[in-house]
């Protein structure tokens, strides 16, 4: 029973940054705008080294490291790597961080799935 919980569960987790990572590949101009909104620290240099506007090329990357990372997951490649890089990572899902404590609301998420992939990876170890 809990192989059959477990595998759920990837499944899920996974999907949710899929889906995210494709909607943002498929609304691109509206992620990079997001992005420049907020004013999120981009180098100049993106632009000449790769002929893409900064925010654009960002928007491209966290799209694809969204879909990448989601994967990686669902099939079970490196996953430890993976569920690390989509627990730092900044992860928007439409709504601005700065309404009604959004930012504390995030960090306690992101430290809950922290904690709960530290659970997994120690009773995976003692097995």
């Amino acid at each position: 029973m809990s192989r059959v919980v477990y595998a759920l569960g990837r499944v899920l987790v996974s999907l949710v940054f899929v889906v995210a990572g494709y909607r943002h590949f498929m609304s691109i101009g509206g992620f990079a705008k997001q992005l420049s909104d907020r004013n999120v620290p981009v180098p100049m240099q993106i632009e000449g080294w790769t002929g893409l506007p900064r925010y654009e090329f960002v928007a491209y990357a966290g799209a694809a490291i969204e879909v990448l990372c989601g994967v990686m997951i669902l099939i079970g490649f490196k996953t430890r790597f993976a569920a690390a890089v989509l627990i730092q990572g900044p992860v928007d899902h439409g709504r601005p961080a700065d309404d009604c404590g959004g930012r504390r609301r995030q960090h306690l998420v992101r430290r809950a799935l922290a904690r709960r992939l530290r659970r997994v990876t120690a009773s995976a170890a003692r097995r």
